[in-house]
């Protein structure tokens, strides 16, 4: 008996499975959140309420897809999630995926700001070289899929925006949450550093 193949020979033919398998994947991801079995990370709507309260914009500079992007949003922050944000950059903006800079220099270009005036939060290595690449300042939020990520340059790193405990270097007053005026006091930190 002839065992059949795992891809196809062509190129073309494996292109067409990538996307396929692409487009599944992201089914299955949106199922997931919609069942509720993705959620924002802990301290990170809070963080967007401070921002949103101080009128601070803010900007989603991903690699993922947009629907992926939108699958997550809308069903933690609603039908209206796009509000929140002055632009999305995502894969189908960037394609190149970090630790490029393409989607941080497009975020910035969309923006009309300086990368002196921003502060990225990541998770990774890749998305903080991505950020700074273009000067942007990176406040690092380990996740469990990049938690021995090494994480030089970084302004502070942290286990969780839910909690101001095990930040180094630590947060300026214990108990809580990472909020804004701590993500505010890492950068003034940095700066008052260059003088």
């Amino acid at each position: 008996m002839e065992s059949q193949p795992l891809a196809p020979n062509d190129i073309a033919g494996r292109r067409q499975l990538a996307m396929r398998i692409h487009q599944r994947k992201n089914e299955i991801y949106a199922a997931l959140v919609h069942g509720g079995a993705i959620k924002l990370r802990p301290g990170v709507r809070e963080l967007m309420d401070d921002c949103a309260q101080a009128g601070v914009q803010m900007a989603i500079v991903t690699t993922t897809s947009r629907g992926n992007v939108a699958a997550l949003l809308e069903s933690n922050l609603g039908k209206d999630w796009q509000r929140r944000f002055a632009t999305v950059v995502a894969a189908e903006d960037a394609p190149r995926k970090k630790p490029d800079p393409e989607a941080y220099r497009l975020v910035l270009e969309r923006l009309a700001i300086d990368a002196g005036s921003a502060v990225a939060i990541e998770d990774s290595s890749a998305g903080l070289r991505s950020a700074s690449a273009v000067g942007v300042r990176v406040v690092i939020a380990r996740s469990r899929y990049f938690a021995d990520d090494p994480v030089p340059g970084a302004l502070a790193v942290g286990p969780s925006l839910g909690s101001s405990a095990g930040w180094s270097p630590p947060a300026r007053r214990s108990g809580g949450r990472m909020d804004l005026a701590q993500i505010v006091s890492y950068l003034e930190s940095a700066k008052s550093v260059q003088r």
